[in-house]
């Protein structure tokens, strides 16, 4: 009768961990309403921490703690053409100076940034979304 019940434990903590992937996956698919001019594709990946070796997990410094994240290559080290077709630069209280940071990122990477009369490049403008300093 014991291993019964172990089993139902079991089958119940499987099911449970089970939605809470689902949870967690669609949730990392859901965007405010407000940011719907970026049109950003997500990618979730979900995967157990024991089965992500070190080369592939990378860090990086959040404001309160570090954030794990897989490298995704987008052509940005090579003078290749780049995938990349638009770039929306998100609320700062210096959108046009990080906008021109942006450029020059690209421009030191060999990626052509759309001008006026140039039928190629990558757009790179400011969110329309205000910037709120609170």
């Amino acid at each position: 009768m014991e291993s019964g019940a172990h089993m139902d434990r079991n089958t119940h903590l499987r099911s449970l961990a089970e939605a809470t992937a689902k949870f967690f996956i669609t949730a990392a698919q859901i965007k405010d309403h407000g940011f719907i001019e970026e049109q950003e594709c997500r990618i979730v990946l979900y995967a157990c921490k024991s089965k992500l070796s070190a080369d592939v997990l990378k860090l990086r410094e959040g404001q309160s703690w570090l954030i794990p994240f897989v490298e995704i290559p987008l052509c940005l080290k090579e003078r290749v053409k780049s995938p990349l077709r638009r770039i929306v630069v998100g609320p700062s209280a210096h959108r046009e100076e990080v906008k021109h940071s942006v450029e020059l990122f690209l421009q030191s990477r060999g990626i052509q940034v759309w001008q006026p009369g140039v039928n190629d490049g990558v757009i790179v403008e400011t969110s329309r979304i205000p910037y709120r300093s609170e």
